[in-house]
């Protein structure tokens, strides 16, 4: 699979994203790893400057970004959802990747679309929206303080899908 075909079948869900800081960032880290698809959930307005002003190069993803109301709209045609998150719980996905393991997975599906759904700023994704992705992604981080900004989230998540698709060059 080409590069382009296993990045531009990936789209990065936004639910219900509280500052357009934030969006302009999570649009600046994708397009830099080559992610183009963004789908932000919920009725909220957003502050068009902050937005482009964090965005700077990458303000074509939040013109292109597809708005729904609602997790279940945003999953409808995907063949595999994902939730990132760092809490466990009884009421929680008990299938786990890690980002690197999210990447291998994602490499052997068929076509189709592939969504990763990140959540609030303040406090994740809720147990009902985790409920309905097939699993969870979850990036390593100290437990001294283990929480990321979004954007840093959707950076890394982004980065790892991108090392994937790259061809491997053996050293001269």
């Amino acid at each position: 699979m080409e590069i382009g075909e296993y990045l531009n079948r990936v789209q990065i869900v936004l639910v219900e994203t509280q500052d357009g800081a934030n969006i302009g960032s999570v649009c600046r880290a994708m397009k830099t790893m080559g992610l183009e698809n963004l789908v932000i959930v919920g009725d909220r307005e957003y502050d068009e400057n902050r937005v482009r002003t964090l965005a700077l190069h990458a303000s074509d993803l939040w013109e292109n970004a597809k708005r729904v109301p609602t997790l279940d709209e945003a999953l409808k045609d995907s063949i595999l959802s994902v939730g990132a998150t760092r809490r466990r719980g009884k009421f929680r996905k008990m299938s786990s990747y890690s980002p690197e393991q999210l990447a291998e997975k994602i490499s052997s599906m068929p076509e189709g679309t592939i969504s990763i759904v990140f959540g609030r700023e303040s406090d994740g994704l809720r147990d009902d929206e985790v409920n309905k992705c097939a699993a969870i992604v979850t990036i390593p981080t100290s437990e001294k303080f283990p929480s990321l900004n979004l954007s840093q989230a959707v950076q890394i998540i982004s980065y790892t899908l991108f090392q994937h698709a790259l061809p491997y060059v053996q050293g001269m």
